[in-house]
């Protein structure tokens, strides 16, 4: 079978986010597969696929239309995007094919690249997307461990004694890195609301949210995106209830404990003897001879005419 290639120019060096790549031909047993690193899963006989015999239709009539993306790391060239070209040019028995090869990139650029490329041509399933850009947030937050969610406190940072500017300096720094859906979601050309969403997918599939039998039809394509998301938003929903429910049953038991029982009768007991004692003081008031009352009232006189005279 002869080789056609077409569609670009070899050995022309570009560079994407500062970093150096060339396009040009490789050698098909200098690229490694990495499946334990793909983001991309490929399940099942793919080869039966139609979009899989319209490729290597077009690869046999015409040649190659479009470069594969690949990423070099020490002397190996890992596939990033065109799984499909790859394998058509092995079956095809071709010895090399065009790629466009990017050098030094960091494992979080390589997710990036790898999850645009494919989502581009719409190559990942709804389930290869929420992980793949699970696997991207968890590289950045490894890369700044301050973003993610809840690990920076800005108040308490500002109320630090700032020693030789270093606290300073953190808080500018963090200030000048986002967090990972805002960096990310013109990259990705969603909106911010669709990449959280997607990373609380993500969550909840590593935390096991879902049933087995929810999840496997979800990367199986049986339900979609949306319908998987009303799901966990149920169960939230549910679980929001249940919290309440607790909530509420242990403040009852908090109000129902003896102590709160004795503390209430003791209080009862105290209003009680304070009413018994004006009672008694009104009693004794209302019982008193008219002769001590004038007394009484006199002292009274006395004090408002004193009171009169100080004012002035």
């Amino acid at each position: 079978m002869v080789e056609k290639t077409s569609g670009w120019n070899e050995n022309k060096s570009t560079t994407l986010i500062g970093k150096k790549s060339i396009v040009g031909r490789v050698l098909l047993s200098q690229i490694a597969l990495n499946p334990e690193e793909r983001l991309r899963l490929e399940s099942g006989n793919f080869k039966d696929l139609p979009k899989y015999i319209g490729i290597k239709s077009t690869m046999e009539m015409f040649g190659q239309y479009h470069t594969i993306t690949l990423r070099r790391k020490g002397n190996k060239d890992y596939l990033l995007g065109g799984f499909l070209r790859f394998c058509i040019a092995v079956e095809l028995g071709w010895k090399e094919i065009g790629a466009k090869t990017y050098f030094d990139l960091s494992d979080y650029e390589a997710i990036i690249i790898e999850i645009t490329e494919n989502t581009n041509r719409i190559d990942f399933t709804s389930y290869e997307v929420i992980m793949a850009i699970g696997k991207a947030k968890t590289e950045w937050e490894r890369l700044h461990p301050n973003t993610g969610r809840g690990k920076y406190n800005r108040s308490q940072l500002k109320n630090e004694i700032i020693s030789d500017g270093e606290s300073l300096m953190q808080l500018q720094n963090h200030q000048d890195i986002p967090g990972f859906v805002k960096e990310n979601y013109k990259i990705l050309g969603i909106s911010k609301r669709s990449l959280y969403r997607r990373v609380q997918l993500f969550k909840a599939i590593q935390n096991n949210i879902f049933d087995e039998v929810t999840l496997n039809s979800f990367k199986n394509d049986k339900i979609t995106y949306s319908q998987l998301l009303n799901k966990l938003r149920k169960i939230e929903n549910k679980r929001k209830i249940r919290n309440n429910k607790e909530a509420s049953k242990t403040f009852r038991l908090k109000i129902s404990s003896p102590s709160i029982k004795q503390k209430k009768k003791t209080e009862e007991r105290t209003n009680s003897n304070s009413s018994n004692l004006m009672f008694d003081v009104k009693k004794k008031i209302d019982i008193m001879p008219d002769d001590n009352l004038e007394k009484v009232e006199k002292i009274n006189e006395a004090s408002r005419v004193d009171l009169l005279v100080k004012e002035q």
